[in-house]
């Protein structure tokens, strides 16, 4: 990504890298909680959970 919204409003430039992952989930069991890394660098934009 070219930039990056700021809680100021204004924009900071990049790049920015945006990376996508999936997991397979257990049909069989219920999900409780996601554990994040404790990093202010990593930044989620959304989760889906889809069996």
């Amino acid at each position: 990504m070219a930039y990056r919204d700021v809680s100021s409003g204004t924009q900071q430039t990049g790049p920015f890298y945006l990376y996508a992952y999936a997991l397979p989930i257990n049909n069989a069991k219920t999900i409780k909680s996601l554990a994040l890394p404790g990093n202010r660098k990593v930044v989620v934009l959304a989760v889906t959970l889809t069996p």
